[in-house]
């Protein structure tokens, strides 16, 4: 049986087990029914407003400003961590719960996958149990486990019960830069077919041009030679 097919059961013998799959893209942190920017800046000060905002360890965090810049790894520092938490409480919010034993289901770049898998997990379970705050409401969660996936995989890894028998997932960026990249292709080969077209037709309308200059001298000269034979 396998990881997925374990947690699966292990979900419907202990009710309380959470299965949330979080999608830590650089530039935006998706869920099953999450996606918000990966901004993370801290607060220095108690703030007066709380949307957006995660207590943790006695600091504010403000989630979702400016995305996340590009670095070696993402556990580097604890940016991720934080919007990891974030990502839990957006999605017990919308089931109803504030308490609960977690199982993460995490996606990381295909390229980065093999190296990045052991320290992403050791670095989202350095904390067995943790209490946060976000926007205000108070959080408890214990970590069971955390397992990671190529990306896209762990966003929907919790609807896998409900899904064809085969199902096609695709980062919906790759999707978008793929269909860019064929219309740039294509403008590229209508303008080159325009060119080409323009191209015959100047070449042709020269050739007819070169065609009607041979003619009008042919019978000029015939009119010289006519004119000198009388």
């Amino acid at each position: 049986m396998n990881k997925i097919s374990k947690i699966w059961r292990n979900r419907k013998m202990n009710n309380k087990l959470e299965v949330i799959g979080i999608d830590h893209g650089w530039s935006m942190m998706k869920t099953v029914t999450q996606v918000f920017v990966t901004g993370v800046k801290e607060i220095t000060t108690t703030p007066a407003l709380f949307g957006d905002v995660l207590e943790y360890d006695g600091k504010y965090y403000k989630i979702g400003t400016v995305r996340q810049e590009v670095k070696d790894t993402k556990v580097e520092d604890d940016s991720f961590y934080l919007l990891t938490l974030a990502a839990v409480a957006k999605e017990l919010k919308k089931r109803g719960l504030s308490d609960a034993k977690v199982f993460l289901a995490v996606g990381l770049p295909l390229t980065r996958f093999g190296a990045e898998r052991n320290n992403f997990i050791k670095y989202l379970t350095k904390n067995k149990r943790v209490d946060f705050r976000y926007e205000n409401e108070a959080y408890h969660i214990e970590i069971d486990d955390v397992a990671v996936f190529p990306q896209c995989y762990a966003a929907v890894v919790d609807k896998i019960p409900t899904m064809a028998t085969k199902a096609v997932l695709a980062p919906m960026k790759t999707v978008k830069h793929t269909l860019l990249s064929m219309e740039l292709h294509l403008d590229a080969s209508i303008d080159k077919l325009d060119n080409l077209v323009m191209d015959v037709q100047m070449d042709k309308e020269k050739r007819v041009e070169n065609e009607n200059t041979k003619a009008q001298e042919k019978r000029q000269i015939r009119k010289i030679l006519k004119s000198s034979s009388l």
